[in-house]
Formats: C-alpha cells, structure tokens, sequence
C-alpha cells in the first residue's frame, strides 16, 4: 500500500477531540463539535470542556489528556492565551494533527499574541498544526465537517483553499445555494505551520479532487508557494484569485503593484490560471467542475439564433483576445445546406430566430468536424418558435463525439432551466450570460497557455552566451560595500561584457536611434517582496514597474519564455511588431539579465530605462543603472535560495563507468523524458513494479507520469540513469528520487532498476548520487519502505549502509534509514 500523505490526519481522521466544545452552537467550540455529529462522521468524537461531564449527550473530559486514547486530530477553540497549553498536552498525548480555530495571534508580538510557541510544540512533535485564525476543514466524501461554518455542501471534485474565514463562508453559502459539491476546504489562516504548499501538496495526490481554487491575501514563503503550486498544477487545473495590488507578504503600497505583477508571473509560471474577481472563481468553477479540457488551440466558432448575444459574445472574445475561428469552404457549404436562401455565413453563425433543433444539430456537427474550428460556444435565447429543451438535446448528442471543448449560453431563467440542468447534466458548462460563457473559454485558453510555460526546463545560463563568471563575481565583490551601491558606467560595461552582451559607454552609439516610441522597451530586473528576482518589460518611457499592466516574469528564462513575455507586452500595450533582427536583441538582453538573477545574488537590480532596438543600436552604459546589496559572494547549487524558482540543475549531470566497463550518465529527470519513463515502468517485470509502488500497477496514468517528471528540484529529485543502446535516442535504465518530508530534514526516497541489467550496479551508483544531493541541500535522514520479500533491495540497502526494522504494525514491511 502506497505510503499516505502527510497530511491525512487532518482531513481523513479516526479519532477527533473538539477543545472548548459547549453545548451552544452559535459558540465556535459548540459549532464545531455540532458540524462533526451532524456530518455522519463515524470515527470516535471527545468534547474537551473541564466545566461540563457531558456535551452535545457526549462524555466530556477535562483535558485532552484525560481522554486515554490515541488520538489522530484535535480542534482547540478556546482563548488564545490557553492555546499553547491545550496544544503542549495535545502533543504529550500523541495527537497527530491539529486545527487552531482561536483568532488573537500575530506573526509577530506586537499585532497579537506570538504564534511561534505553536510552531515549535508543532515541530517538536510532530504535529501538523492549521491556523491558527482558521474556519477549520470540511471533507464531504469523509462526513467529516470540523469546521464552524453554517452551510452544508456535498462532495464534489474541486477544492476550495481560502485564508479568509469570510470568503469561505460566502462561498460555501454559494456552492449549498447552487447544488456544488466540494472534495475538501480548509483555510490555512494564520499559517503558523501547515500553509498553502502543503494544502496544495495534498490536493495534488488526493484522489477525490479534480481541481483546485485558491484564494490568496498574503504568502509568507514564497518558495514553498510556487514549489506546492507548481506540484498541484502539473496534474490539475488550479485556479488563483488575488485581487489587483494587493500586498504579498507586508508589501508596502508603494511596491504593491511590483509585488502584484512578480505574483501574476508566478502563478503563470506555474501552470495555473489567475482571475480577478469572484464571478470569474464561479465561473472557473463551473468549468472545472464539468471535466472540460482545454484545446490544442483557441480558435472559436460560435452559433446562435439571436444576433445581439452574438455580437456581445464577439466583443469579449476581443476584449481576451480569443481568435475567431474562420469555417473550412466544405463547412460553409455543409451550413448553406440547411440554411434558408440568403443566408451569409459569417462568425458568430446566425442559425436565425426560427432555428429548429435540427438546424442546431446540423451546425454543430459541421462545426466541430471542422479542423479550422477548436472550441465551439452555443447562445440560446427562447423567442417565439424556439424549443430550448430540444435545442439544448441536439446539441449534447453532437458534443460528446467531437472531443473539441463545448460551451452553452442559455438565455433567460424560467423558459431555459430544464435545458441548463440537461447541459450540466451530459458536463456541457452552461452559463446565463455570454460574457461569461467566453470568460470560461478565456480561462481554458490561460489553462493551456500556463501549462506549457509549466514544462519549460530552464538552465540558469543560456547555451547561446559564454560568460566569465569568476571575473563577472569578482568585479561584483570589488564594487561591493557595506551599504547597498552602484556600479559606475565603466563597471557596467565590463559586467555585460563578462556575461557575453554588449553595452557602451558614451552617448555618442546612440546616433541614429530609432524615435519610434513602439521600437523602444524599457526593462528592469528587480528583487520583488517574497518572490525574489523578477524582469519586468514595458514600453519606454514608463516608469517600471508602477506602470498599470507592466508584464513580468520570473527568472530562469529561456527563449519560450523570453518570447511568451515580448508577446503580452506586445498585445497589452497595443505595440508594433518588433522585426526579427530586434526580437533577437530583445531577447539576448532578456537572457543576459536572467543569468545574472540566477548567478550574481548580489545584484538588487538593473534598469534599462530606454533599450534602442535597432540593427546597430546598443545600450548605452550612462542609462544603465546597477544596484548591489552584501548577499554573499560566489554561486553554487545551493545557492539559488534567492529564487522562487529553481533553475534545471545542469551542474549535477555527471557520467559514470559500471564495474564491467560500461558508461551511463545519471542526471535529474526533465518533463521531455516522459515518453522514456513510461517505456521504463512498462519494461519492468510484473514483480518489479510491485516491489516500487507496493502495489500492482500495469501502467503509469497521465497525472503519475507528469508527478513522476516534472519536479521542482526543490522539495523533490529524481535521477535517471541512461544509456546508448544504439537505437535512436536514448533509455532509461534506472531511476532513484527522494521527497522531502514535512519536517524539512528528511526525505524518503525510491529506486526502481531495468530487470534485465539488475546486479550490475546501477542502483548504487543511482543512491550514491542522491545521498550527495540531499547532503548537500541541508538533508540529514533518508528513509523509505521496502516489502519484506524484496530481498535484492534489502541486500542494497545494507550495503549502502542503512538500518532495518521491520514495522511492528506491518510485518511485511521493513522500514529503512540511514543518516546523511
């Protein structure tokens, strides 16, 4: 059996005690503990109340220790100056799992009582804390409800994570309102402990969520974020609101729209969509909620039987810049067909006020077998002649054959509510108004769009530029000071010139500029409140990056990327295509200054106020403003802490011989060897897939293929080992990977070796390697599990020095460690 998630005592417990429980339900103690008996919860409950011998027709104990029984999960709602008590005789009692309901802490003394003795009875003991500030979690599928919220919701397949107990209340209003189920909620609060990458860590295996929304007001580890983030969208869509300039992490206001712009590129970033406002969340939702996946391409075709909807849906897909889709000829003629004489086939496609089912019918098939056509959105109002229920019938019997992403806007309320609940039945998302019908294809083309700049594997150099980093580093320390300072011109120069670009230092190289306002970008590297270096673009002349709707993105780049960014520049600011000779200098000077993000921590920024595009125009060095600040010297592997996202760790690709001469090369995993995974598991013998996973598994799914190659290199690693066989392209023969776990200090690992070559010593070599790797990033344990009869693995271990014991609760599992 696989091993379970770290946080499962929170949201699948056994036991669970409810400290401050009364038997008044609009109390939060009392609430609580009448959500969980009301939710069917069928594990053990114990109200903690030293006043009362019974609760709720409950046995009432006076402290959690007074109890006598192991307990997986405990809810303290009781005045904060009693919570570091209750939660230290919590941890003596063995609790796994905690939820802090109470309010009145602070980060810090000085807004409220410190949350740090919480943190560390938490770590001490291993306690996986929520809160505090929390309205608790809710887990429908589990009846459990541990929570002091009022509406009940169902289960459902999308999950809510919100830090503001308000915005879970109103939405769990919404979703009881609207028949919308729910996987799980919780609200991290506070976040004194279990935050938001945890949430989104377990979200990501948990097989009852299908998608996440996520409600953001601050982040206090920006890493950890991205890290959780980047894992949960790599296998389900994840959406984000965060209102406009908001603060991230204390931001001051003066640096709340940088702030706000680095966190729009770190959610893109990783794979997830951002919206800006709670109708877009519901429509998101709605989405999500049907299963519809998003098209190779954004090409719409829309039908509909009123020209007005039409038009208004038209003007939302300019306003998202959602191409229109252009019919085939064979297409036209296939709707000329069935159209009454005169007709003029345009986008929308205008079936007319008198359209029978059958006219839709025939549209849509024509429509969605067009290879010219990716998504197709049907707007419905009910006038005279029109029959909404069998228009809406016509049009799921046409969608689930075509594969292609379907929407429905049915107009009106009365007349169209059997046809809506029809569409939501057969996964059609339906929508009252066309604003939003597009708004929901919006979000599947953002989808899209984020999940491939999610695979871009980025080195911390560019493979076009040969710096000199040593001499790069070395002008740095000669420049550095204890206060912050800046590089004079000449410096400059010479520091471009040691990352391989070319800048100059007098005016004069400017001769000739182009004037043209659209041919000049301004740019700027700069550190942003928690997500460390970020490089905004915008058109010159502005003032980055206070300018409303600066583009950002956060380095490593590479040229995907580099262009992504030109490309939203180019389209928000409504500028004039750059020619390919100005791309490429663009693009250069993008990567140059990703390098030194990634390379030189101790630059704080570089503006570029007025970048000349041009055949041969340079940055003059005079404009070029350079900000140091002590960050230590040199860069090594462990040494991108400074970034929200680390770069693909090339430095530890490293080529080994086998006893029997052979040569292999072991290197991290990238998302490209998906293909040559999948080969690997499904070469493995019946046996050896059941030795790695424990349990039996004929093949890799699309969400473990992508959990299994695309990682952070963060909190996950995942060596290969591969090799020649003289056949096109390379094979893997190998694979070991460690986890980190909660603790921040371990990690568990796995290895799975090619059956064919098992004995020859790649799996030593494979574990050699991690345990360098996890050493080196500050790892002290690793561990795993291995099956009793697995006597290969079990000699492995022993020989690479790790201690077994099998486990007193498993006998058929010996549990493996071995310090670092």
């Amino acid at each position: 059996m696989a091993r379970k998630h770290y946080l499962h005592r929170l949201f699948e417990p056994d036991s669970v005690a409810v400290v401050g429980a009364s038997d008044r339900i609009d109390a939060v103690g009392g609430r609580v503990l009448h959500n969980i008996l009301g939710g069917g919860f069928s594990g053990a409950v114990y109200p903690v109340n030293s006043r009362r011998t019974t609760v709720q027709g409950l046995q009432a104990y006076p402290r959690i220790g007074a109890i006598g029984v192991a307990l997986d999960l405990v809810v303290i709602a009781v005045p904060a100056s009693d919570v570091p008590d209750v939660l230290l005789d919590a941890a003596q009692a063995g609790v796994s799992a905690a939820i802090v309901l109470s309010a009145g802490f602070g980060g810090q003394a000085t807004d409220g009582l410190s949350q740090q003795p919480l943190v560390r009875i938490a770590r001490e003991h291993g306690i996986a804390l929520l809160g505090p500030h929390t309205l608790g979690v809710l887990r429908p599928s589990w009846n459990f409800n541990a929570s002091f919220a009022r509406s009940v919701v169902g289960p459902g397949r999308v999950a809510l994570l919100s830090q503001s107990v308000g915005f879970c209340n109103a939405m769990l209003d919404w979703a009881a309102s609207n028949h919308f189920g729910m996987s799980l909620l919780a609200s991290p609060g506070a976040a004194a402990d279990v935050d938001f990458g945890d949430l989104l860590d377990y979200c990501a295996v948990d097989a009852s969520t299908r998608s996440v929304l996520l409600y953001v007001e601050r982040i206090a580890d920006a890493r950890a974020f991205v890290s959780g983030l980047r894992l949960a969208a790599r296998v389900k869509p994840v959406v984000v609101l965060k209102s406009g300039g908001g603060a991230i992490n204390d931001t001051a206001i003066d640096q709340a729209p940088m702030a706000d712009a680095a966190f729009d590129a770190a959610v893109r970033r990783a794979g997830a969509v951002r919206v800006s406002s709670v109708h877009e969340l519901l429509t998101a939702a709605r989405t999500l909620a049907s299963g519809t996946k998003a098209a190779a391409g954004q090409r719409v075709v829309m039908i509909t039987n009123a020209a007005g909807p039409g038009a208004m849906a038209t003007n939302r897909a300019r306003h998202h810049g959602l191409p229109m889709a252009c019919p085939s000829a064979s297409t036209r003629e296939a709707l000329t067909a069935v159209m009454p004489s005169g007709w003029q086939c345009s986008n929308p496609v205008d079936l007319l006020g008198d359209a029978a089912p059958a006219r839709f019918a025939e549209a849509a098939k024509a429509l969605l077998g067009d290879p010219e056509v990716d998504t197709l959105l049907a707007l419905l109002t009910p006038q005279g002649v029109t029959d909404p229920l069998a228009c809406a019938e016509a049009l799921v019997a046409q969608a689930n054959p075509a594969g292609k992403p379907v929407m429905a806007c049915w107009m009106g309320q009365d007349l169209v509510a059997d046809s809506r609940a029809l569409l939501s039945a057969a996964s059609i998302p339906q929508f009252s108004s066309p604003e939003r019908a597009v708004d929901a294809l919006a979000y599947l083309a953002s989808y899209r769009n984020s999940q491939n700049l999610l695979l871009q594997l980025t080195p911390p150099l560019s493979r076009h530029a040969a710096p000199d980093l040593p001499r790069a580093r070395a002008l740095v320390r000669d420049h550095m000071t204890a206060e912050a300072s800046r590089l004079p011109a000449a410096a400059v120069v010479e520091l471009f010139d040691a990352m391989d670009a070319r800048v100059v230092p007098s005016p004069a190289a400017m001769t000739g500029a182009p004037a043209s306002f659209h041919r000049r970008i301004a740019l700027l590297l700069a550190r942003a409140p928690a997500f460390g270096p970020v490089l905004f673009l915008g058109p010159a002349g502005s003032i980055l990056p206070r300018l409303d709707g600066v583009q950002a993105s956060l380095p490593p780049l590479n040229d995907y990327l580099c262009r992504e960014l030109l490309g939203r520049v180019t389209k928000r600011f409504a500028m004039e295509p750059l020619l390919p000779s100005q791309e490429t200098q663009l693009i250069d000077m993008l990567m140059t200054l990703s390098a030194i993000a990634c390379e030189i921590p101790e630059v704080e920024s570089i503006s570029l106020p007025y970048l000349p595009l041009g055949d041969a125009a340079v940055p003059e060095a005079e404009r070029i403003e350079v900000s140091l600040v002590p960050r230590g010297v040199g860069a090594t592997a462990s040494s991108y802490g400074h970034m929200a996202i680390l770069p693909y760790p090339g430095e530890l690709e490293n080529r080994v011989s086998l006893p029997d001469g052979e040569s292999l090369l072991i290197r991290p995993i990238r998302p490209e060897d998906a293909d040559m995974e999948q080969r690997f598991v499904d070469g493995l013998s019946a046996q050896s897939r059941y030795y790695r996973f424990m349990y039996r598994l004929d093949h890799l799914s699309t969400a473990m293929l992508a959990r299994f190659t695309q990682i952070d290199y963060d909190r996950e690693m995942a060596l290969v080992a591969v090799v020649d066989s003289g056949l096109p392209g390379e094979r893997i023969v190998g694979v070991s990977r460690y986890a980190v776990n909660s603790d921040a200090v371990s990690c568990e690992f796995a290895l799975a070796v090619s059956d064919e070559i098992q004995g020859r010593g790649i799996g030593s070599q494979l574990m050699q390697a991690l345990f360098r790797i996890a050493r080196d990033r500050g790892l002290e344990l690793m561990e795993g599990e291995v099956l009793a009869h697995n006597r290969k693995m079990l000699a492995l271990c022993r020989g690479l020095g790790f201690s077994l014991k099998r486990r007193l609760d498993d006998p058929d599992i010996v549990a493996v460690t071995r310090p670092l």
